[in-house]
């Protein structure tokens, strides 16, 4: 584990000297595909994570629908009600519960609501009654992002296993939860934002970091932003020929790095800043 921390703080410090270098050669992977259980497109996509800490998967139109649906309650919370101290009023002010963050903050400018899943399976902070369907959406979307998840997971580090254990089986998931304790929250979080609109030319919303999970995915934003590093610089997977807001970028995290000796590297990532300013939805 100190290896791969030691070799994690040289990219992030290459990274920082780094600037913008061309995309790789475009490739949008399938969820249908994955679901299904094809082998090649799940090799294909496992190659192009181990060589470019990353990948962009296509999902299904009903999956893209739930998602365009979540994009406008993400927008009713952050753009349509201006007044912060009502957002946190409903929400809740970001704190840590049993170790695990979660509620509403503002910081550097930029807006943050953490929300997971509790025991009883409802979404925590609820905002349904202030945003119709909010919830409901919420977890729609969170369900179909820890599925993929889940499948990718499975197909990088089964090979690693002769196939002899399903890891999904070893990771946090919504479905396993042992409680009807409301109190009782999962482990991943999925992190909902809005970076402040900002007319400065090349500059950072959020700095460079690498992620303490298996994977982060990332649903493509209509404002790109998300930036990974290749190695050579930064790169912008949003703006990908042929992706949408409703494709998902899959970054890998520290876990499958050091779970995985080092066939992935997790991706080392920033948010650059947008004049329209960004929503995004990190899982």
């Amino acid at each position: 584990i100190r290896s791969h921390k030691s070799s994690l703080q040289e990219r992030i410090r290459l990274a920082t000297e780094s600037k913008l270098a061309e995309l790789p050669k475009k490739r949008i992977f399938s969820h249908e595909l994955i679901k299904n259980g094809d082998p090649s497109e799940k090799q294909e996509l496992c190659e192009f994570l181990s060589e470019h800490h990353y990948a962009i998967v296509r999902l299904s139109d009903a999956e893209r629908k739930v998602l365009d649906k979540m994009w406008s309650k993400l927008d009713e919370f952050f753009r349509q009600r201006t007044s912060l101290p009502e957002k946190e009023s409903i929400a809740g002010k970001m704190n840590h519960f049993e170790g695990k963050v979660l509620g509403f903050a503002v910081l550097d400018g930029n807006e943050f609501l953490e929300s997971r899943i509790s025991g009883k399976g409802g979404l925590v902070p609820s905002l349904s009654d202030f945003i119709t369907d909010f919830d409901e959406t919420l977890l729609s979307s969170r369900k179909i992002l820890m599925e993929l998840s889940g499948e990718i997971i499975n197909a990088a580090m089964a090979p690693l296993f002769n196939g002899s254990i399903d890891v999904t089986e070893l990771i946090d998931d919504d479905e396993k939860i042992d409680s009807e304790d409301e109190k009782v929250l999962s482990e991943s979080v999925h992190r909902l934002c809005y970076y402040a609109p900002t007319t400065e030319k090349n500059g950072i919303s959020f700095g460079a970091h690498t992620d303490t999970t298996w994977l982060t995915l990332v649903p493509c934003s209509s404002s790109p932003g998300l930036e990974v590093f290749s190695g050579q610089g930064w790169i912008c997977p949003e703006k990908c020929p042929g992706a949408c807001s409703s494709d998902v970028v899959v970054i890998a995290g520290e876990l499958l790095q050091v779970l995985s000796d080092g066939k992935y590297s997790a991706a080392v990532h920033q948010v650059a800043c947008h004049q329209n300013g960004r929503l995004s939805a990190p899982l």
